[in-house]
């Protein structure tokens, strides 16, 4: 394939491009045997090639306003879009208190009972043995690089909870367990989980973990971090980091990143100021509005007419899928979510009789919202929920095969 460079923002994106293209290799982590929080690549391919691309365009010291790529896929149209980054990322240690996300005050806010232990992990297996002292030293700087795995956090004397960023001391060890002689290999290791994740505390940093098994077939590396340090997007950038520090590290090269974004404690003060600032009071009243909508319970068997439950699935074929994806959006200019919306707002009406139904949706959180502020290589929990109305109007063909619904974010 052969492209050609009419300007400096064409070629800046076919160099990107190529560098993509180019950059495939096998990975010395290859083998991700199960995860506790769903199948994360899948759920987050498309952003996740956004924030590569981002990532190599930020080097260039370029950048592309509101992830354009999804809406400008063809690298002529795009290269006119991209900016001038205007001001760089803070490259050095990240250090001091840190405002909570509005996901992180929603959690604490919550009655969740076991919130020491709100945990995600992942097990890498690999058939060749993983080098110690190799991980322990691409552990120690990931650790350094992404600051919000060095967070920690206080409960104060009002019950108020705070967080704070540890500076650029803190480490966590890795911790081996070698099970290769043991018959029960497996009941042991996953005993020493169970124990590594009850071990989190909220205010005893660190809040990672990793281990590595030694076992007779395999090696396994576990690594665990409490929820509030991180989200899915954050956990392919820790992974993509953490194989290519471990790259380095085998081959006795110095250990090297690309540069930072913004960093989690600056993007959380942003938001402060945002929700300060008069264009977010604007949206108050369309808010206080919207919550006060009427909405009906949904109707509740009692617990004598319970007669146990069933699990349904069903896969769509590809004509199907791509009718989903592509030519049901045509017709009304929707998104998949949309069109699912939909089918569950019916499907509500049909199976209950309600015409109207609150739900929560989950997003990325990382929009653009702060001017000249880049997260896109920034690890944190930037995950925002919304509410969502959603209402079958049946009285139109149309309505009815597209609901009318409500959204924002809070």
């Amino acid at each position: 394939m052969i492209l050609s460079a009419r300007t400096t923002g064409h070629q800046t994106n076919i160099k990107v491009f190529s560098n993509r293209k180019a950059g495939k290799q096998p990975s010395p982590l290859r083998d991700i045997a199960h995860t506790h929080f769903g199948n994360f690549k899948r759920r987050h391919r498309a952003y996740l090639i956004a924030i590569q691309h981002d990532a190599q365009l930020n080097r260039e010291g370029y950048k592309l306003p509101d992830m354009d790529v999804f809406n400008t896929p063809v690298l002529a149209q795009m290269a006119p879009l991209l900016e001038a980054v205007k001001q760089k990322a803070e490259q050095g240690t990240i250090e001091g208190p840190v405002p909570l996300s509005p996901i992180q005050h929603q959690i604490f806010q919550s009655d969740r009972r076991q919130l020491h232990h709100y945990n995600q992990a992942l097990t890498i297996q690999s058939t060749t043995a993983f080098e110690g002292d190799a991980l322990q030293a691409a552990f120690d700087q990931l650790l350094l690089h992404h600051d919000a795995l060095r967070l920690s956090f206080q409960c104060d004397a009002a019950g108020q909870w705070q967080q704070y960023n540890q500076g650029a001391e803190s480490r966590s060890k890795l911790v081996l367990y070698d099970l290769s002689p043991s018959s029960d290999t497996v009941a042991k290791r996953l005993a020493i989980c169970e124990n590594l994740q009850r071990s989190f505390t909220l205010h005893e940093w660190p809040l990672v973990k990793a281990a590595l098994f030694r076992e007779q077939t395999a090696d396994r590396l576990l690594l665990i971090f409490h929820h509030l340090l991180i989200d899915g997007i954050s956990w392919r950038i820790v992974l993509e980091d953490f194989e290519a520090l471990y790259r380095q590290a085998l081959a006795g090269d110095s250990l090297r990143l690309p540069q930072k974004t913004d960093s989690f404690q600056l993007w959380c003060r942003g938001l402060v100021e945002y929700a300060q600032a008069p264009v977010f009071e604007d949206e108050i009243e369309y808010w206080q509005e919207l919550v006060g909508t009427t909405v009906p319970a949904l109707p509740l068997r009692r617990r004598e007419d319970q007669r146990g439950s069933e699990q349904i699935s069903f896969r769509l074929d590809a004509e199907r899928s791509q009718q989903l994806t592509g030519a049901a959006h045509r017709a009304y200019g929707t998104e998949v979510n949309e069109i699912l919306l939909a089918a569950l707002t019916e499907a509500f009406a049909e199976s209950m009789g309600v015409d109207k139904v609150w739900i929560m949706m989950e997003g990325h959180g990382r929009e653009e919202i702060i001017p000249d502020l880049q997260c896109f290589r920034t690890v944190g929990w930037f995950t925002s929920e919304y509410p969502v109305l959603l209402e079958n109007v049946a009285s139109s063909e149309e309505a009815a095969a597209v609901a009318r619904f409500q959204v924002g974010c809070l």
